[in-house]
Protein backbone atom coordinates (compact mmCIF):
# COMPACT_ATOMS: atom_id res chain seq x y z
CA UNK A 1 0.00 0.00 0.00
CA UNK A 2 1.47 3.32 -1.10
CA UNK A 3 1.45 6.25 1.31
CA UNK A 4 2.14 9.97 1.05
CA UNK A 5 5.85 10.69 1.45
CA UNK A 6 6.96 7.33 0.01
CA UNK A 7 9.77 7.19 -2.51
CA UNK A 8 8.47 5.66 -5.72
CA UNK A 9 11.30 5.14 -8.16
CA UNK A 10 12.62 8.62 -9.01
CA UNK A 11 9.47 10.26 -7.62
CA UNK A 12 8.26 11.26 -4.18
CA UNK A 13 4.53 10.74 -3.61
CA UNK A 14 2.97 13.93 -2.19
CA UNK A 15 -0.79 13.37 -2.11
CA UNK A 16 -3.34 10.82 -3.26
CA UNK A 17 -5.66 12.58 -5.72
CA UNK A 18 -8.04 9.72 -6.50
CA UNK A 19 -8.55 6.01 -6.07
CA UNK A 20 -10.57 3.93 -8.50
CA UNK A 21 -11.45 0.34 -9.00
CA UNK A 22 -8.34 -0.31 -11.07
CA UNK A 23 -5.68 2.01 -9.72
CA UNK A 24 -4.67 5.17 -7.92
CA UNK A 25 -3.66 8.66 -8.99
CA UNK A 26 -0.97 10.49 -7.03
CA UNK A 27 0.49 13.97 -7.06
CA UNK A 28 4.23 13.38 -7.08
CA UNK A 29 7.44 15.34 -7.38
CA UNK A 30 10.68 14.62 -9.13
CA UNK A 31 13.82 16.41 -7.98
CA UNK A 32 17.17 16.85 -9.69
CA UNK A 33 20.40 18.79 -9.40
CA UNK A 34 20.66 22.54 -8.75
CA UNK A 35 17.25 22.69 -7.10
CA UNK A 36 15.39 21.20 -10.08
CA UNK A 37 11.87 20.14 -9.14
CA UNK A 38 8.89 19.13 -11.26
CA UNK A 39 5.43 18.08 -10.18
CA UNK A 40 3.76 15.27 -12.08
CA UNK A 41 0.79 12.94 -11.76
CA UNK A 42 1.64 9.29 -11.21
CA UNK A 43 -1.06 6.82 -12.20
CA UNK A 44 -0.65 3.26 -10.92
CA UNK A 45 -2.45 -0.04 -11.42
CA UNK A 46 -3.39 -1.84 -8.22
CA UNK A 47 -1.34 -4.88 -7.30
CA UNK A 48 -4.50 -6.99 -7.17
CA UNK A 49 -4.78 -6.69 -10.96
CA UNK A 50 -1.23 -7.54 -11.96
CA UNK A 51 -2.22 -11.16 -12.48
CA UNK A 52 -4.78 -10.17 -15.14
CA UNK A 53 -2.81 -9.85 -18.39
CA UNK A 54 -5.62 -8.08 -20.21
CA UNK A 55 -5.85 -5.21 -17.72
CA UNK A 56 -2.09 -4.84 -17.50
CA UNK A 57 -1.78 -4.77 -21.26
CA UNK A 58 -4.53 -2.15 -21.53
CA UNK A 59 -2.69 -0.03 -18.97
CA UNK A 60 0.55 -0.32 -20.89
CA UNK A 61 -1.24 0.52 -24.13
CA UNK A 62 -2.45 3.75 -22.55
CA UNK A 63 1.08 4.79 -21.68
CA UNK A 64 2.48 3.81 -25.04
CA UNK A 65 -0.23 5.59 -27.05
CA UNK A 66 -0.40 8.72 -24.90
CA UNK A 67 3.39 9.09 -24.83
CA UNK A 68 3.38 9.72 -28.57
CA UNK A 69 0.78 12.52 -28.37
CA UNK A 70 2.13 16.02 -27.94
CA UNK A 71 -0.52 18.69 -28.20
CA UNK A 72 -1.71 21.65 -26.04
CA UNK A 73 -5.15 20.02 -25.65
CA UNK A 74 -3.85 16.57 -24.67
CA UNK A 75 -2.25 15.91 -21.27
CA UNK A 76 1.39 15.01 -21.88
CA UNK A 77 2.76 11.61 -20.82
CA UNK A 78 6.36 11.66 -19.57
CA UNK A 79 7.19 8.15 -18.41
CA UNK A 80 5.97 4.56 -18.42
CA UNK A 81 7.62 2.10 -16.07
CA UNK A 82 7.48 -0.39 -13.23
CA UNK A 83 8.54 -0.13 -9.58
CA UNK A 84 8.60 -3.54 -7.97
CA UNK A 85 5.33 -5.18 -9.05
CA UNK A 86 3.54 -1.87 -9.61
CA UNK A 87 3.19 -0.45 -13.11
CA UNK A 88 2.91 3.31 -13.43
CA UNK A 89 2.46 6.16 -15.89
CA UNK A 90 3.89 9.61 -15.11
CA UNK A 91 1.99 12.38 -16.82
CA UNK A 92 1.54 16.14 -16.85
CA UNK A 93 0.08 17.69 -13.70
CA UNK A 94 -2.98 19.65 -14.84
CA UNK A 95 -3.84 22.32 -12.28
CA UNK A 96 -7.57 22.64 -12.74
CA UNK A 97 -10.88 20.79 -12.49
CA UNK A 98 -12.72 18.32 -14.68
CA UNK A 99 -16.04 19.21 -16.28
CA UNK A 100 -18.02 17.05 -13.85
CA UNK A 101 -16.75 19.08 -10.86
CA UNK A 102 -17.34 22.34 -12.73
CA UNK A 103 -20.94 21.35 -13.41
CA UNK A 104 -21.47 20.25 -9.80
CA UNK A 105 -20.23 23.62 -8.55
CA UNK A 106 -22.99 25.32 -10.55
CA UNK A 107 -25.69 23.46 -8.65
CA UNK A 108 -24.49 25.36 -5.61
CA UNK A 109 -24.45 28.65 -7.55
CA UNK A 110 -27.93 28.08 -8.96
CA UNK A 111 -27.19 28.90 -12.59
CA UNK A 112 -25.91 27.23 -15.73
CA UNK A 113 -22.41 27.48 -17.14
CA UNK A 114 -22.35 30.51 -19.48
CA UNK A 115 -22.99 29.38 -23.05
CA UNK A 116 -19.95 31.06 -24.57
CA UNK A 117 -17.66 29.19 -22.15
CA UNK A 118 -19.31 25.86 -23.00
CA UNK A 119 -18.62 26.52 -26.68
CA UNK A 120 -15.00 27.56 -26.06
CA UNK A 121 -14.33 24.43 -23.98
CA UNK A 122 -15.95 22.21 -26.62
CA UNK A 123 -13.93 23.86 -29.40
CA UNK A 124 -10.65 23.15 -27.59
CA UNK A 125 -11.71 19.56 -26.93
CA UNK A 126 -12.44 19.16 -30.65
CA UNK A 127 -8.93 20.32 -31.50
CA UNK A 128 -7.37 17.78 -29.14
CA UNK A 129 -9.53 15.01 -30.58
CA UNK A 130 -8.68 15.99 -34.16
CA UNK A 131 -4.98 15.76 -33.33
CA UNK A 132 -5.37 12.29 -31.82
CA UNK A 133 -7.62 11.04 -34.64
CA UNK A 134 -5.20 12.16 -37.35
CA UNK A 135 -1.94 11.30 -35.58
CA UNK A 136 0.49 9.22 -37.62
CA UNK A 137 3.22 6.85 -36.53
CA UNK A 138 6.89 7.76 -37.06
CA UNK A 139 6.68 5.63 -40.20
CA UNK A 140 3.93 7.90 -41.54
CA UNK A 141 1.09 5.42 -41.13
CA UNK A 142 -2.28 6.53 -39.70
CA UNK A 143 -2.55 5.31 -36.11
CA UNK A 144 -6.36 5.34 -36.12
CA UNK A 145 -6.63 6.43 -32.48
CA UNK A 146 -10.16 6.69 -31.06
CA UNK A 147 -10.43 7.86 -27.44
CA UNK A 148 -13.65 5.90 -26.73
CA UNK A 149 -14.11 7.45 -23.26
CA UNK A 150 -14.84 11.12 -23.88
CA UNK A 151 -16.76 12.14 -20.75
CA UNK A 152 -16.88 15.07 -18.30
CA UNK A 153 -14.38 13.31 -16.01
CA UNK A 154 -11.80 13.05 -18.81
CA UNK A 155 -11.95 16.67 -19.96
CA UNK A 156 -9.95 18.93 -17.65
CA UNK A 157 -10.03 22.74 -17.61
CA UNK A 158 -6.97 24.47 -16.16
CA UNK A 159 -6.80 27.72 -14.24
CA UNK A 160 -4.95 29.13 -17.26
CA UNK A 161 -8.01 28.52 -19.44
CA UNK A 162 -6.67 25.50 -21.35
CA UNK A 163 -8.62 22.30 -22.01
CA UNK A 164 -6.84 18.94 -21.69
CA UNK A 165 -8.00 15.48 -22.71
CA UNK A 166 -6.84 12.72 -20.37
CA UNK A 167 -7.14 8.96 -19.91
CA UNK A 168 -6.44 7.26 -23.20
CA UNK A 169 -6.46 3.98 -21.23
CA UNK A 170 -9.09 2.39 -23.44
CA UNK A 171 -8.13 4.15 -26.65
CA UNK A 172 -7.67 1.77 -29.54
CA UNK A 173 -4.92 2.20 -32.10
CA UNK A 174 -4.91 0.07 -35.22
CA UNK A 175 -1.13 -0.10 -35.28
CA UNK A 176 0.27 -2.32 -32.53
CA UNK A 177 -2.25 -1.82 -29.71
CA UNK A 178 -3.98 -4.71 -28.05
CA UNK A 179 -7.38 -5.51 -29.49
CA UNK A 180 -10.41 -5.25 -27.28
CA UNK A 181 -11.93 -8.63 -26.55
CA UNK A 182 -15.18 -9.31 -28.37
CA UNK A 183 -18.27 -8.71 -26.27
CA UNK A 184 -16.51 -6.53 -23.67
CA UNK A 185 -17.60 -2.89 -23.50
CA UNK A 186 -15.03 -0.27 -22.62
CA UNK A 187 -16.03 3.21 -21.54
CA UNK A 188 -18.84 4.95 -19.67
CA UNK A 189 -22.18 3.70 -20.95
CA UNK A 190 -23.96 7.07 -20.82
CA UNK A 191 -21.45 8.64 -23.26
CA UNK A 192 -20.95 5.78 -25.71
CA UNK A 193 -21.97 6.05 -29.34
CA UNK A 194 -24.52 3.58 -30.78
CA UNK A 195 -21.85 1.93 -32.95
CA UNK A 196 -19.57 1.52 -29.91
CA UNK A 197 -22.32 -0.31 -28.00
CA UNK A 198 -23.18 -2.47 -31.00
CA UNK A 199 -19.56 -3.47 -31.50
CA UNK A 200 -19.02 -1.94 -34.91
CA UNK A 201 -15.83 -0.47 -36.32
CA UNK A 202 -15.11 2.90 -34.73
CA UNK A 203 -13.66 6.12 -36.07
CA UNK A 204 -13.37 9.64 -34.76
CA UNK A 205 -17.09 10.32 -35.21
CA UNK A 206 -17.77 8.05 -32.23
CA UNK A 207 -15.90 10.51 -30.00
CA UNK A 208 -17.91 13.40 -31.49
CA UNK A 209 -21.13 11.69 -30.38
CA UNK A 210 -19.74 11.46 -26.85
CA UNK A 211 -18.70 15.12 -26.94
CA UNK A 212 -22.22 16.04 -28.05
CA UNK A 213 -23.60 14.23 -24.96
CA UNK A 214 -21.16 16.20 -22.79
CA UNK A 215 -22.26 19.51 -24.34
CA UNK A 216 -25.93 18.60 -23.77
CA UNK A 217 -25.15 18.00 -20.11
CA UNK A 218 -23.23 21.26 -19.70
CA UNK A 219 -26.01 23.30 -21.34
CA UNK A 220 -28.97 21.75 -19.52
CA UNK A 221 -27.52 20.38 -16.30
CA UNK A 222 -29.06 16.95 -17.11
CA UNK A 223 -27.48 13.68 -18.15
CA UNK A 224 -28.85 12.77 -21.55
CA UNK A 225 -28.86 8.94 -21.53
CA UNK A 226 -28.48 8.10 -17.83
CA UNK A 227 -31.13 5.64 -16.67
CA UNK A 228 -31.70 3.51 -13.56
CA UNK A 229 -29.57 0.61 -14.83
CA UNK A 230 -26.71 0.09 -17.25
CA UNK A 231 -28.89 -1.99 -19.55
CA UNK A 232 -31.54 0.75 -19.70
CA UNK A 233 -28.80 3.32 -20.32
CA UNK A 234 -27.38 1.32 -23.24
CA UNK A 235 -30.85 0.89 -24.69
CA UNK A 236 -31.49 4.65 -24.45
CA UNK A 237 -28.29 5.38 -26.40
CA UNK A 238 -29.40 3.09 -29.22
CA UNK A 239 -33.16 3.69 -29.33
CA UNK A 240 -34.19 6.76 -27.36
CA UNK A 241 -34.88 9.96 -29.24
CA UNK A 242 -32.65 12.87 -28.29
CA UNK A 243 -34.79 15.70 -26.87
CA UNK A 244 -33.89 19.23 -27.97
CA UNK A 245 -32.01 21.10 -25.23
CA UNK A 246 -34.64 23.87 -25.40
CA UNK A 247 -37.24 21.42 -24.11
CA UNK A 248 -35.38 21.50 -20.80
CA UNK A 249 -34.08 25.05 -20.97
CA UNK A 250 -35.86 27.30 -23.52
CA UNK A 251 -33.09 29.90 -23.19
CA UNK A 252 -30.52 27.76 -25.02
CA UNK A 253 -29.74 29.60 -28.29
CA UNK A 254 -31.17 27.87 -31.37
CA UNK A 255 -27.84 27.74 -33.31
CA UNK A 256 -26.17 26.07 -30.29
CA UNK A 257 -28.98 23.55 -30.07
CA UNK A 258 -28.52 22.75 -33.76
CA UNK A 259 -24.81 22.02 -33.18
CA UNK A 260 -25.52 19.62 -30.33
CA UNK A 261 -28.28 17.75 -32.15
CA UNK A 262 -26.07 17.22 -35.20
CA UNK A 263 -23.29 15.72 -33.07
CA UNK A 264 -25.85 13.37 -31.46
CA UNK A 265 -27.23 11.85 -34.67
CA UNK A 266 -27.63 8.08 -34.40
CA UNK A 267 -26.32 7.72 -37.95
CA UNK A 268 -22.67 8.73 -37.85
CA UNK A 269 -22.78 9.74 -41.52
CA UNK A 270 -25.10 12.59 -40.51
CA UNK A 271 -22.76 13.91 -37.81
CA UNK A 272 -19.83 16.22 -38.41
CA UNK A 273 -17.27 14.69 -40.73
CA UNK A 274 -14.42 15.08 -38.26
CA UNK A 275 -13.49 16.97 -35.09
CA UNK A 276 -11.94 19.89 -37.00
CA UNK A 277 -15.20 20.43 -38.90
CA UNK A 278 -17.12 20.42 -35.62
CA UNK A 279 -14.75 22.96 -34.12
CA UNK A 280 -15.16 25.31 -37.09
CA UNK A 281 -18.95 25.02 -36.82
CA UNK A 282 -18.76 25.89 -33.11
CA UNK A 283 -16.56 28.91 -33.71
CA UNK A 284 -18.85 30.13 -36.50
CA UNK A 285 -21.79 30.13 -34.08
CA UNK A 286 -19.65 31.92 -31.48
CA UNK A 287 -18.79 34.64 -33.97
CA UNK A 288 -22.19 35.12 -35.60
CA UNK A 289 -24.28 34.98 -32.41
CA UNK A 290 -22.16 37.14 -30.12
CA UNK A 291 -20.94 34.21 -28.00
CA UNK A 292 -17.22 34.81 -28.31
CA UNK A 293 -14.88 33.63 -25.56
CA UNK A 294 -11.16 32.97 -25.32
CA UNK A 295 -8.92 31.04 -22.95
CA UNK A 296 -8.62 34.30 -20.96
CA UNK A 297 -12.39 34.20 -20.30
CA UNK A 298 -12.19 30.55 -19.23
CA UNK A 299 -9.23 31.31 -16.95
CA UNK A 300 -10.96 34.23 -15.24
CA UNK A 301 -14.13 32.18 -14.74
CA UNK A 302 -12.22 29.24 -13.25
CA UNK A 303 -10.46 31.53 -10.77
CA UNK A 304 -13.82 32.99 -9.81
CA UNK A 305 -15.39 29.54 -9.39
CA UNK A 306 -12.62 27.76 -7.46
CA UNK A 307 -9.91 28.74 -4.99
CA UNK A 308 -7.14 26.72 -6.65
CA UNK A 309 -6.42 24.90 -3.39
CA UNK A 310 -6.75 21.19 -4.13
CA UNK A 311 -7.94 20.16 -0.68
CA UNK A 312 -10.41 23.02 -0.18
CA UNK A 313 -11.96 22.63 -3.61
CA UNK A 314 -12.26 18.86 -3.22
CA UNK A 315 -14.05 19.18 0.12
CA UNK A 316 -16.47 21.66 -1.40
CA UNK A 317 -17.27 19.37 -4.36
CA UNK A 318 -17.83 16.37 -2.07
CA UNK A 319 -20.23 18.42 0.04
CA UNK A 320 -22.24 19.51 -3.02
CA UNK A 321 -22.39 15.93 -4.34
CA UNK A 322 -23.95 14.76 -1.10
CA UNK A 323 -26.57 17.50 -1.25
CA UNK A 324 -27.80 16.68 -4.77
CA UNK A 325 -27.67 12.88 -4.50
CA UNK A 326 -26.24 12.30 -7.95
CA UNK A 327 -26.46 14.02 -11.30
CA UNK A 328 -30.07 14.30 -12.52
CA UNK A 329 -31.20 12.84 -15.85
CA UNK A 330 -33.44 14.32 -18.50
CA UNK A 331 -36.48 12.54 -17.05
CA UNK A 332 -35.79 13.53 -13.45
CA UNK A 333 -38.66 15.85 -12.55
CA UNK A 334 -37.16 16.65 -9.16
CA UNK A 335 -33.92 18.01 -10.62
CA UNK A 336 -33.06 21.53 -9.45
CA UNK A 337 -33.83 24.34 -11.88
CA UNK A 338 -30.82 26.41 -12.85
CA UNK A 339 -30.99 29.98 -14.08
CA UNK A 340 -29.77 30.66 -17.61
CA UNK A 341 -27.07 33.30 -17.86
CA UNK A 342 -25.72 34.98 -20.94
CA UNK A 343 -22.16 35.32 -22.11
CA UNK A 344 -19.42 35.61 -19.51
CA UNK A 345 -17.55 38.87 -20.08
CA UNK A 346 -14.31 40.41 -18.89
CA UNK A 347 -14.24 44.03 -17.77
CA UNK A 348 -10.89 45.77 -18.02
CA UNK A 349 -10.10 49.45 -17.93
CA UNK A 350 -7.68 51.01 -20.41
CA UNK A 351 -5.15 51.42 -17.62
CA UNK A 352 -5.38 47.72 -16.81
CA UNK A 353 -5.02 46.80 -20.47
CA UNK A 354 -1.86 48.87 -20.87
CA UNK A 355 -0.40 47.57 -17.63
CA UNK A 356 -1.42 44.02 -18.35
CA UNK A 357 -2.52 43.44 -14.76
CA UNK A 358 -5.87 43.07 -13.07
CA UNK A 359 -9.22 42.16 -14.55
CA UNK A 360 -12.71 42.50 -13.19
CA UNK A 361 -15.14 39.76 -14.12
CA UNK A 362 -18.87 39.36 -14.23
CA UNK A 363 -21.45 36.99 -15.64
CA UNK A 364 -23.96 38.96 -17.66
CA UNK A 365 -27.53 38.07 -18.49
CA UNK A 366 -28.21 37.85 -22.20
CA UNK A 367 -28.51 41.38 -23.49
CA UNK A 368 -26.18 41.66 -26.41
CA UNK A 369 -27.48 41.84 -29.97
CA UNK A 370 -28.01 38.48 -31.59
CA UNK A 371 -25.55 39.37 -34.31
CA UNK A 372 -22.86 39.94 -31.73
CA UNK A 373 -21.49 42.91 -33.60
CA UNK A 374 -20.79 45.85 -31.37
CA UNK A 375 -21.62 49.33 -32.52
CA UNK A 376 -18.52 51.12 -33.64
CA UNK A 377 -17.70 54.70 -32.86
CA UNK A 378 -18.36 57.14 -35.69
CA UNK A 379 -15.76 59.62 -34.43
CA UNK A 380 -13.00 58.45 -36.85
CA UNK A 381 -15.40 58.88 -39.80
CA UNK A 382 -16.36 62.44 -38.87
CA UNK A 383 -12.72 63.31 -38.27
CA UNK A 384 -11.83 62.09 -41.75
CA UNK A 385 -14.63 64.20 -43.29
CA UNK A 386 -13.44 67.33 -41.46
CA UNK A 387 -9.85 66.75 -42.56
CA UNK A 388 -10.91 66.32 -46.18
CA UNK A 389 -12.94 69.54 -46.03
CA UNK A 390 -9.99 71.47 -44.60
CA UNK A 391 -7.71 70.02 -47.28
CA UNK A 392 -10.15 71.05 -50.03
CA UNK A 393 -10.42 74.57 -48.61
CA UNK A 394 -6.65 74.91 -48.41
CA UNK A 395 -6.26 73.69 -51.99
CA UNK A 396 -8.84 76.20 -53.23
CA UNK A 397 -7.17 79.07 -51.41
CA UNK A 398 -3.82 78.08 -52.88
CA UNK A 399 -5.25 78.08 -56.43
CA UNK A 400 -6.88 81.49 -55.95
CA UNK A 401 -3.84 83.16 -54.44
CA UNK A 402 -1.12 81.64 -56.61
CA UNK A 403 -2.77 81.30 -60.01
CA UNK A 404 -5.85 83.49 -60.37
CA UNK A 405 -4.54 86.47 -58.45
CA UNK A 406 -1.13 86.35 -60.11
CA UNK A 407 -2.58 85.89 -63.58
CA UNK A 408 -5.32 88.58 -63.47
CA UNK A 409 -5.17 92.14 -62.23
CA UNK A 410 -6.97 92.94 -59.08
CA UNK A 411 -10.03 95.20 -59.00
CA UNK A 412 -9.46 98.90 -59.29
CA UNK A 413 -6.19 98.68 -61.20
CA UNK A 414 -5.93 100.67 -64.44
CA UNK A 415 -3.54 99.07 -66.85
CA UNK A 416 -1.93 101.03 -69.65
CA UNK A 417 -1.25 99.61 -73.07
CA UNK A 418 2.32 99.18 -74.16
CA UNK A 419 3.65 102.32 -75.89
CA UNK A 420 5.58 102.76 -79.06
CA UNK A 421 7.32 105.95 -78.07
CA UNK A 422 10.67 105.75 -76.43
CA UNK A 423 10.59 106.18 -72.72
CA UNK A 424 13.37 107.68 -70.76
CA UNK A 425 15.32 104.98 -69.11
CA UNK A 426 14.71 102.46 -71.93
CA UNK A 427 17.70 100.93 -73.61
CA UNK A 428 17.90 100.83 -77.39
CA UNK A 429 20.14 99.38 -79.91
CA UNK A 430 21.21 95.89 -80.68
CA UNK A 431 21.76 93.76 -77.66
CA UNK A 432 20.34 96.29 -75.31
CA UNK A 433 18.33 95.01 -72.39
CA UNK A 434 15.30 96.76 -71.00
CA UNK A 435 15.96 98.51 -67.76
CA UNK A 436 13.79 98.01 -64.74
CA UNK A 437 10.66 100.04 -65.03
CA UNK A 438 10.79 100.50 -68.80
CA UNK A 439 7.64 100.14 -70.95
CA UNK A 440 7.01 99.73 -74.65
CA UNK A 441 4.43 101.16 -76.96
CA UNK A 442 1.37 99.22 -78.09
CA UNK A 443 2.06 97.05 -81.08
CA UNK A 444 5.79 97.75 -80.95
CA UNK A 445 8.05 95.10 -82.31
CA UNK A 446 10.41 93.40 -79.92
CA UNK A 447 13.56 95.38 -79.47
CA UNK A 448 16.71 93.86 -80.74
CA UNK A 449 18.30 91.84 -78.03
CA UNK A 450 15.27 92.27 -75.82
CA UNK A 451 13.79 89.23 -74.17
CA UNK A 452 10.30 88.96 -75.53
CA UNK A 453 9.38 86.43 -72.90
CA UNK A 454 10.19 88.63 -69.98
CA UNK A 455 7.33 88.72 -67.49
CA UNK A 456 5.95 92.04 -66.31
CA UNK A 457 8.03 93.51 -63.55
CA UNK A 458 6.51 94.09 -60.19
CA UNK A 459 4.56 97.31 -60.31
CA UNK A 460 3.98 97.26 -64.05
CA UNK A 461 0.32 97.49 -65.03
CA UNK A 462 -1.76 96.69 -68.04
CA UNK A 463 -5.16 97.90 -69.09
CA UNK A 464 -8.26 96.23 -67.67
CA UNK A 465 -9.46 93.37 -69.76
CA UNK A 466 -6.03 92.46 -71.02
CA UNK A 467 -5.38 88.80 -70.65
CA UNK A 468 -2.15 87.66 -69.15
CA UNK A 469 0.15 86.14 -71.69
CA UNK A 470 1.53 82.75 -70.84
CA UNK A 471 5.22 82.52 -70.54
CA UNK A 472 6.33 80.60 -73.64
CA UNK A 473 9.36 78.43 -73.83
CA UNK A 474 12.36 80.54 -74.95
CA UNK A 475 13.28 79.98 -78.57
CA UNK A 476 15.59 81.77 -81.01
CA UNK A 477 13.96 84.56 -82.99
CA UNK A 478 15.20 86.44 -86.05
CA UNK A 479 16.76 89.74 -85.24
CA UNK A 480 14.73 92.58 -86.79
CA UNK A 481 16.47 95.53 -88.27
CA UNK A 482 16.98 97.94 -85.44
CA UNK A 483 15.33 101.33 -85.67
CA UNK A 484 17.26 104.33 -84.53
CA UNK A 485 15.82 105.66 -81.34
CA UNK A 486 17.03 108.47 -79.21
CA UNK A 487 19.04 107.32 -76.24
CA UNK A 488 18.04 109.00 -73.04
CA UNK A 489 20.67 110.84 -71.14
CA UNK A 490 19.63 109.53 -67.84
CA UNK A 491 19.11 105.97 -66.66
CA UNK A 492 17.12 107.08 -63.68
CA UNK A 493 14.68 104.61 -62.19
CA UNK A 494 12.33 107.41 -61.30
CA UNK A 495 8.83 106.11 -61.97
CA UNK A 496 7.29 109.53 -62.08
CA UNK A 497 7.95 109.59 -65.84
CA UNK A 498 5.92 106.47 -66.44
CA UNK A 499 2.37 106.72 -67.61
CA UNK A 500 0.97 104.59 -64.80
CA UNK A 501 -2.25 105.33 -63.04
CA UNK A 502 -3.08 103.43 -59.89
CA UNK A 503 -6.48 103.56 -58.36
CA UNK A 504 -6.76 102.48 -54.83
Amino acid sequence: MLEAGDKFGTYTLLKRLARGGMGEIWLAERKGISGFSKRVVVKTILESFIDEPGLVQMFLDEGRIAADLTHPNVAQTYDLGQVGETYYIAMEFVHGQDLRNILIAHYELGHHIPVNLVLQIAAQACEGLHYAHTWQTPEGLPAGIVHRDVSPQNILVTFDGAVKLVDFGIARAMQGASKTRSGVLKGKCAYMSPEQIQGGDLDGRSDLFALGAVMFELLTGRRLFKRDSELATLDAVIRAAVPPPTRIDPAVPAPVEKLVLRALRKDRNKRFGDARQMRLAIEKVMHEDGLMATSAHVSAYMKMLFTGDLDADRERIVKIKRSIAGMPGVKDESAPRLERTGSFQLEMSMEELTRGTGAGTRSLLAGRPASGRRSRSRAPLWLAVVMLALLAAASGWYVVTTWLLEGEPGPGVAVADPIDEPVPGAATGPGAEPKPGSDTEPGAEPKPGADADTEPKPGADTEPGAKPKPRPKPRPKPKPKPKPKPKPDSRSDDRSDLDIKLER
